[in-house]
């Protein structure tokens, strides 16, 4: 049995939400995701050669998102 370390990986959110009017919101929104920027080896190669049980994928990098969203 052959395992790959755990994965921990950090998201962040931050929200803030504006009343326009009573019926009428506006939020703003920004996401971190990977935000401690973690390599960790997903997947490893598993066929015969001088790849055998390299690392073959790893997480991506840290990526950042804003949006919005008006609700009415």
């Amino acid at each position: 049995t052959y395992y790959l370390p755990d994965t921990h990986v950090i998201n962040l959110r931050v929200q803030k939400e504006f009343v326009i009017k009573t019926s009428q919101r506006l939020q703003l929104m920004f996401n971190m995701f990977n935000f401690a920027d973690a390599k960790t080896v997903t997947d490893v190669y598993q066929t015969t050669g001088p790849w055998f049980g390299q690392p073959a994928i790893n997480l991506g990098g840290t990526v950042v998102r804003f949006g919005t969203r008006y609700t009415f």
